[in-house]
């Protein structure tokens, strides 16, 4: 699969903590609504209960790359 079309959890949990940190700084609501659905997003669609773990690499439509 080409490089580009594969995105990596982790960069999902930075911008996670960067929406969250912002919000604290600003208190711009907005910021955390963001954090909170890429949150439910990354955990619908990345993690693993069977091995409470998350998955290393997601497509760009958030499906599991195999």
């Amino acid at each position: 699969m080409p490089a580009n079309l594969v995105e990596k959890e982790k960069s999902h949990a930075f911008a996670i903590d960067a929406l969250q940190n912002y919000y604290k700084a600003l208190k711009d609501i907005a910021a955390l609504g963001v954090a909170k659905q890429a949150y439910l997003r990354l955990k619908k669609h990345s993690h693993n209960s069977k091995y409470q773990a998350y998955c290393k690499h997601l497509k760009r439509d958030s499906f599991v790359v195999k």
